[in-house]
């Protein structure tokens, strides 16, 4: 099961207020959160053992992974410190 997280920045306002992150049904993938510099987003892409990761937005493959127990991150639009945070609900 997977769940979701949102995130904020206070600075600039930049809001993504739901990105689903952990594993489904399949078990040789998982959905990670990630930053993007390019286009400047922060989302989750599926992460699996045999293709490569690309950002959800633009599709450019130079993205960081974050780690799924992230909870400040430096927001990608202004630079600044913004905050991921758990949200309720599930996914499978």
């Amino acid at each position: 099961m997977g769940g979701y997280v949102e995130f904020y920045c206070p600075f600039c306002r930049y809001h993504e207020p739901e990105l689903a992150i952990g594993h489904g049904s399949q078990a040789r993938q998982y959905l990670a959160l990630f930053k993007c510099d390019h286009c400047k987003t922060i989302g989750s892409a599926w992460v699996s053992e045999e293709g490569r990761i690309r950002c959800g937005n633009c599709y450019d493959t130079e993205i960081t992974l974050l780690p799924d127990e992230t909870q400040l991150c430096v927001c990608p639009r202004c630079g600044e410190q913004g905050s991921l945070s758990k949200k309720q609900g599930e996914w499978s």
